[in-house]
């Protein structure tokens, strides 16, 4: 016995079209979605870096020629936005100044720990790296700064929140655009569909009354049909 495809089962071929084009189009539109959220997130991700290498920059800049109160309050510009941290490590992790934005609650000592071995490998050049959902941009100070370490982060969490955004608008699009296209699809299906009925019935007549001389028109259908009426009223011949 051959088992369905699928658990539920559909009795007319009109079902069986509409269900498959449903299955068809969603699978489009998923791939669809996940194609287009990953090339917003990987720009996203570039945008990030290039402003936490630019902040980054000026925050080296400050830290360099600053010390003390005007260095924190200078440094305090750069969280005004949301998702926005900067922080200055000693060489033992101990941090000297750190100031995040009002969205975001202070980091961890175990965080500060992490970015201070991650920061450790940077030189001259900025690293770029991701802890806890934050990406950070880290600058290794000189000798005459204590060999210490500057980050600045910035929170992906707004990145995801924009990605659920984005995904929720392209679900209520498709949505608008499939609900139609479905019930557009079956008109068309059972409409196509009219031709194979009127062969059903002529059968039917031509069984129930015996008429071996009715044939079925074959000018008028579509070559799969033709195929069936002309194959029938051979037989009846």
């Amino acid at each position: 016995m051959k088992l369905p495809i699928f658990p539920f089962h559909f009795s007319t071929i009109r079902s069986r079209l509409t269900f498959w084009f449903c299955i068809t189009s969603i699978s489009m539109l998923t791939i669809f979605a996940v194609f287009v959220s990953m090339l917003v997130r990987s720009v996203l991700n570039n945008q990030i870096d290039h402003h936490i290498h630019t902040v980054l920059t000026e925050a080296n800049q400050i830290v360099r020629l600053y010390s003390g109160s005007d260095r924190e309050k200078l440094l305090s510009q750069f969280v005004s936005t949301k998702g926005m941290t900067v922080l200055l490590l000693s060489a033992d992790g101990a941090p000297i100044v750190q100031t995040n934005s009002i969205d975001l609650a202070p980091m961890s000592e175990h965080q500060a720990e992490q970015v201070l071995a991650m920061g450790g490998t940077a030189t001259t050049l900025p690293v770029h790296f991701t802890i806890q959902h934050t990406r950070f941009a880290t600058i290794r100070l000189g000798n005459d700064l204590g060999n210490g370490v500057l980050a600045v982060g910035y929170s992906l969490e707004i990145v995801n929140q924009t990605l659920v955004i984005l995904l929720m608008i392209i679900g209520i699009v498709a949505a608008l655009f499939l609900i139609p296209c479905v019930v557009l699809s079956s008109l068309l299906i059972k409409h196509s569909l009219i031709p194979l009925e009127a062969i059903a019935q002529t059968m039917e007549t031509i069984s129930e009354k015996e008429e071996l001389t009715t044939r079925l028109p074959e000018q008028i259908y579509t070559r799969e049909l033709r195929l069936i009426t002309s194959a029938f009223n051979r037989m009846l011949t």
